[in-house]
């Protein structure tokens, strides 16, 4: 009705019904509200990460997280109790989760997640972070604490160009608002 191109929150909407579980499924509409994170094309979601400053995972050190890999577990292995607010998974944040890690040793990375792999929200921290079984690095942010994702609702720049060439973008191509919807327009639309 508004004009806006309805395809890539189509697209979300048939990836998240390949979830297997319902509860993931309300958890992550609480996570996306609350942290306003934008939607890619094909219906997938951009999240953040924290790194050791070798790229791999903080926990393990056994998950690559450089530019272009993709990341991934056995879902069963994903705690899957959002109560158990720190365990097993593939960990992904806001920018505002980040805020307390940033200055610490590491990179901050962006991460593409289909939303059928989203295993878990934890009720802590503002439903600000999330579990999940597999997520593709795509980018690394290196603007601090300052939140370039929820820049726009739907991110429509051709992913095997990767975010940061994005970013460089943004000056060629600004942001107009009136083009995109925000999340939350678009769920009271169904």
């Amino acid at each position: 009705r508004d004009g806006f191109d309805v395809k890539p929150m189509v697209l979300f909407l048939e990836n998240l019904m390949f979830n297997p579980s319902g509860r993931a499924i309300k958890e992550l509409y609480r996570f996306l509200e609350s942290n306003n994170l934008p939607i890619t094309p094909d219906g997938y979601f951009l999240a953040y990460k924290n790194v050791s400053s070798s790229y791999m995972d903080k926990h393990s050190g056994t998950f690559d997280n450089s530019i272009g890999s993709t990341c991934k577990m056995p879902r069963n292995q994903v705690m899957d109790d959002p109560n158990q607010t720190c365990s097993s998974g593939l960990h992904f944040c806001s920018i505002e989760y980040l805020k307390g890690f940033w200055g610490t040793d590491g990179h901050t990375m962006i991460v593409k997640i289909n939303p059928a792999d989203v295993v878990s929200i934890p009720v802590d921290y503002e439903n600000s972070k999330g579990r999940c079984c597999k997520y593709t690095v795509i980018g690394e942010h290196t603007n601090g604490t300052d939140d370039t994702l929820s820049e726009k609702s739907v991110l429509d720049t051709p992913y095997d160009k990767g975010y940061n060439a994005y970013l460089n973008d943004i000056d060629d191509n600004p942001y107009d608002a009136s083009e995109e919807t925000s999340f939350q327009e678009w769920e009271r639309g169904f």
